[in-house]
């Protein structure tokens, strides 16, 4: 597995603060070859967050398809992180996202 970790800029194109506070902002997108969890392998997941400071990005891209248990494992581990942090800062504070081929609950 690759992991990247760098700095990024984005235009000021939208008002971000329009969905909320940035610092409450995460965004992450997931890449697969297909549809089928049976035929198709997921090799990438890219996640954008305002860390205070400005946007950072991370992506784990599974090099091998042997990787792809090891990408997951790290996305899960970097949310365990952050509804840690989370959870110190603000109770009700929430994770929005999209779970494939599991339990939500189970993973956090």
């Amino acid at each position: 597995m690759i992991t990247i970790k760098h700095p990024i800029e984005f235009p000021n194109t939208y008002p971000l603060d329009r969905i909320g506070p940035l610092k409450d902002l995460l965004f992450f997108d997931i890449e697969t070859t297909g549809f089928s969890g049976e035929t198709s392998q997921l090799y990438l997941i890219g996640c954008t967050y305002f860390d205070g400071f400005g946007w950072k990005l991370i992506q784990w891209f599974a090099d091998t398809r042997q990787a792809e248990k090891e990408l997951l494992d790290a996305f899960f581990e970097f949310l365990k992180r952050l509804r840690r942090h989370t959870d110190s800062l603000k109770k009700d504070f929430f994770l929005v996202g999209e779970m494939l081929h599991g339990d939500y609950n189970q993973r956090m």
